[in-house]
């Protein structure tokens, strides 16, 4: 699952992914990056979800994606 997630090949297909597994955060740091374990398509997460911070790790950037506010999908419930 984990492999499928970073690299989906798109937003639709990386949220789906994300909130069928209750992840709400995603972090994408050099240990990522430089993974032999799966692909990583960095562009899904960099291009289309928003970004909850950053930190440095050995001079190169790690950033935590806010799956939540990325995959809301605008629907609210009427309330009686």
């Amino acid at each position: 699952a984990i492999q499928s997630m970073f690299a989906a090949p798109s937003k639709d297909e990386a949220c789906r992914l994300l909130t069928d597994n209750e992840i709400d955060y995603v972090l994408i740091g050099p240990d990522e990056r430089t993974s032999d374990r799966f692909a990583l398509n960095e562009a899904t997460f960099a291009d289309g979800f928003v970004l909850a911070g950053t930190a440095d790790q050995s001079g190169s950037p790690v950033n935590f994606y806010d799956v939540v506010r990325s995959c809301e999908t605008g629907n609210t419930v009427a309330v009686p």
